[in-house]
């Protein structure tokens, strides 16, 4: 964490340009979740916290279910979350909730859920 910057955050007609089907409100609500499963403020979600999180929305995944996630959904292979992969996950079921090919098997299984947490 950079003490409460953000050294690569987005600007609202930037977000609107990369995520265009996402709405602000979601946005809101994804950043807030996201920041309360940042447990200790590093700007990621390992997967620790992505444990905790998932179990605090009632939903249980093995550890090697949860590595499964991580490597599918993290673009830049640093075994984390940064919020712009969540946004993409979140992209990919706005635009489409019915195509999830792209989303782990994990993640397909509990969709609805998911989008809860996320």
């Amino acid at each position: 964490n950079n003490g409460g910057g953000c050294g690569n955050c987005l600007s609202l007609e930037e977000f609107s340009e990369k995520f265009p089907k996402i709405k602000l409100k979601t946005f809101v609500n994804c950043k807030k979740k996201f920041e309360l499963a940042d447990v200790n403020g590093d700007g990621t979600v390992d997967a620790d916290e992505l444990t905790k999180i998932l179990e605090s929305a009632g939903l249980y995944f093995t550890s090697s279910q949860v590595k499964d996630i991580l490597s599918k959904v993290d673009a830049d292979d640093d075994i984390a979350l940064d919020f712009g992969e969540v946004l993409q996950v979140v992209s990919t079921l706005e635009e489409n909730p019915n195509r999830r090919a792209d989303l782990p098997k994990s993640l397909k299984d509990n969709q609805s859920k998911v989008c809860a947490v996320m």
